[in-house]
């Protein structure tokens, strides 16, 4: 992963522009209500956020078990 110092210098920072309201103009395009895409510099932060539940799931929320209902 990224080293202490790049974590601070980049990915803390898009995070902080994401949700930390820092009065500056954050470059983000919305993909969904839980995926966002912020791109500043030469990089793009690609951030999707996931729904976990603990204990077994259902076997229908895996691709294998789409591809073998179809």
């Amino acid at each position: 992963m990224l080293k202490s110092n790049g974590s601070k210098k980049y990915l803390a920072v898009d995070l902080k522009c994401l949700f930390g309201h820092t009065g500056e103009l954050c470059p983000v395009t919305t993909v969904s209500p839980t995926h966002y895409v912020l791109t500043r510099r030469c990089i793009s932060s690609d951030c999707a956020f996931v729904e976990t539940r603990p204990g077994r799931q259902p076997d229908a929320l895996f691709e294998d078990a789409k591809v073998a209902a179809q």
